[in-house]
C-alpha cells in the first residue's frame, strides 16, 4: 500500500541573544510526515505498527526550538533525545524498524562530535540487571553506528528500569521502556 507524504510548514518566531541582531527574524521549518510508528507487544514480543498520519493530530512544540550560542540556526535543546530506538525482551537486538531508523539517521551522526547513548529496560528483572541491560543495548548501538561510520565521540550509560516512559504494568508499556535514546551533546 502507497502512503501519501503530508507535508507541514512551521513560521516560528525565534528571539535571538543579543550578540545575534540578525537572528530575530522568522525561521521556517518544514517537516514531511508519512507515517507514524507505534510501539506495542504481543506476549512480551516487541513490534511496531506503521501507520498513516491523519494531519489533525501532528502536534510539533515550538518550545522543542533554542538557538545555538555561536550560530542563528535552530537546534534542538539537550534534553530531548534526537531518536528513540527499540529492543526486544531481554535482549540487545533492536526492533526491524528501529534498525532503519538508525541506517537512516547514521549519516547525519557521522559529523557529530559528541554522541550519547543511553539504555534502558522495562521492569522485569532486578535493577542491577536491567543496568546491565541497558548498558549493553547502548554499547550495542555504539557497535552499529561505529559499523555505519560515526566517527565522534559516542558515550554509553544506563538508566537500567528507573526512567520509565510508560507503565510497566502492562506488555505495551514494558515494549516502550525497552529503549535506547540518543542525544548530541
Amino acid at each position: 500500500m502507497m502512503m501519501r507524504a503530508l507535508s507541514i510548514a512551521l513560521v516560528l518566531p525565534l528571539l535571538a541573544p543579543t550578540a545575534h541582531a540578525n537572528c530575530d527574524a522568522l525561521f521556517t521549518h518544514q517537516a514531511t510526515i508519512s507515517q507514524a510508528v507505534v510501539v506495542g507487544s504481543n506476549r512480551d514480543t516487541a513490534y511496531q505498527i506503521t501507520q498513516r498520519v491523519d494531519p489533525s493530530r501532528v502536534q510539533i512544540k515550538p518550545e522543542t526550538l533554542a538557538l545555538s550560542e555561536t550560530e542563528c540556526l535552530p537546534k534542538a535543546k539537550a534534553a530531548e533525545a534526537l531518536a528513540t530506538l527499540y529492543f526486544y525482551l531481554d535482549q540487545t537486538q533492536m526492533t526491524p524498524a528501529s534498525e532503519r531508523q538508525l541506517n537512516a539517521l547514521a549519516p547525519q551522526l557521522a559529523n557529530q562530535k559528541n554522541i550519547q547513548l543511553v539504555g534502558h529496560a522495562d521492569s522485569q528483572g532486578n535493577h542491577a540487571y536491567n543496568l546491565n541491560l541497558g548498558l549493553a543495548r547502548a554499547n550495542a548501538t555504539k557497535s552499529k553506528l561505529l559499523g555505519l561510520g560515526v566517527r565522534g565521540k559516542i558515550q554509553v550509560d544506563s538508566r537500567g528500569d528507573s526512567k520509565p516512559v510508560q507503565s510497566n504494568l502492562d506488555a505495551q508499556g514494558r515494549a516502550a521502556n525497552r529503549r535506547v535514546e540518543i542525544y548530541l551533546n
